[in-house]
């Protein structure tokens, strides 16, 4: 595992901070929510549905492969007052595909398929609770007879600081995953009418929004994904991780209410894949050449 006590401690002194800047003798006249910039805003879209392609990398000692990524999420579901907060939920799948095996025998398909659900419970003083949970399928898409469920659950602290910027702060847990850790920190600033910041882990993003139709951003994105596989043999794998960074220019277009299309451009550095598991002949812990990639998607409405 690769989460270190230093990363727990900074997570729990950040808490701390972020609940120390809270007055409990600040007077609330009405029993109202402060407008937050994390739980109000409505930057996400209902549904979306996308395709990014990553040109031909080295996996470093070894071969070379091509990378797809398809991915789409739909929010069906949004149910105010239960047990004392607001429940919503989506469905998720994705799958990434490999062109080669580049010498490591990868799985030509590996498949995420889930619902990520939320609970968030708010008090008039601007602090907001959510938990969250992501119960799915995380495996090897041609050995789907084996170990396949994971359920990753993540707890969060939301701070209201002014209508203009929210802070969150909080940790997601993942069990049986590589990294069974992941910190979730930063704030969100309105900073005017067309400019906004997401300073966060894992993803930030800085948006203009131009126009009524057109919309532009630049971002970077952290991410870590384990799956299930199950191979005997030279190879007796039971897990593969992809691991990654992404820096990323997008381009927005509002063709109606219901319909958008976005286009993106952008890095992948900082690679690596790791096994686990008896490797034959394999390093458990390959390092993948930055390389750059494109996403194109549909989505809406917001």
């Amino acid at each position: 595992m690769r989460t270190t006590r230093r990363e727990g401690f900074i997570l729990l002194l950040g808490v701390s901070a972020l609940l120390a800047v809270h007055s409990p003798r600040t007077a609330i006249a009405v029993e109202t929510y402060p407008y937050c910039q994390i739980l109000d805003v409505l930057s996400d879209p209902l549904y979306e549905v996308s395709l990014a392609y990553v040109s031909e990398s080295r996996f470093r000692g070894y071969g070379k492969a091509t990378m797809l990524e398809l991915s789409s999420d739909w929010e069906f579901a949004y149910f105010r007052n239960v047990m004392g907060g607001n429940l919503e939920a989506r469905l998720e799948g994705g799958a990434v595909i490999f062109t080669k095996s580049a010498g490591l025998h990868l799985p030509d398909q590996l498949l995420h398929l889930g619902l990520d659900a939320g609970w968030t419970q708010r008090s008039p003083r601007g602090i907001g609770f959510q938990v969250r949970a992501e119960p799915g399928i995380y495996a090897d898409m041609e050995k789907l007879d084996g170990e396949l469920f994971a359920l990753p659950v993540s707890l969060a602290v939301v701070r209201t600081f002014n209508p203009s910027c929210s802070g969150i702060l909080g940790f997601t847990v993942r069990p049986d995953f590589d990294r069974w850790l992941m910190p979730m920190i930063g704030v969100e600033w309105e900073i005017c009418e067309t400019l906004r910041l997401a300073a966060r882990l894992p993803e930030s993003r800085f948006t203009w929004y131009m126009s009524r139709d057109w919309t532009t951003h630049i971002g970077f994105e952290w991410r870590d994904s384990s799956y299930y596989v199950e191979e005997r043999g030279p190879e007796d794998r039971d897990q593969i991780t992809l691991e990654d960074m992404r820096l990323y220019w997008g381009l927005r277009r509002r063709i109606s209410e219901q319909f958008h299309v976005m286009g993106e451009i952008g890095r992948m550095f900082d690679r690596d894949v790791r096994f686990e598991g008896q490797v034959g002949g394999v390093e458990d812990d390959v390092d993948v050449e930055s390389r750059y990639f494109a996403r194109l998607a549909v989505l809406g409405p917001f």
